[in-house]
């Protein structure tokens, strides 16, 4: 759930909404602590929409790099060997880091 997303696009009006699939889980806001992959993610599916593609591609390049470098939030972390946690804050750092 920690990177699913969603799309509702009307096929009449081409009119779009994007949106990360999991619950706003507010006991968790001000934490620091959330996986924001799936809004970035929805992100991405609105600049592919857009059509801009090599934006949207920056981003999954970067997303990828991450989770390959085993630098990802609690529920990536859980399911790997040898990876280092980030807070949400320096997960933000480090997506912007590898763009």
């Amino acid at each position: 759930m920690g990177i699913a997303t969603g799309a509702d696009i009307n096929c009449h009006t081409r009119h779009a909404v994007f949106e990360s699939t999991h619950d706003p889980a507010p006991h968790f806001a001000g934490k620091d602590m959330m996986n924001p992959a799936s809004l970035l993610q929805s992100g991405v599916m609105i600049l592919e929409y857009l059509g801009w593609n090599e934006a949207a591609t920056d981003i999954v390049e970067s997303l990828e790099l991450m989770i390959k470098c085993k630098r990802v939030r609690i529920d990536f972390y859980k399911l790997m060997q040898d990876a280092f946690l980030l807070q949400t804050s320096e997960f933000a750092l480090e997506l912007v880091k590898n763009l």
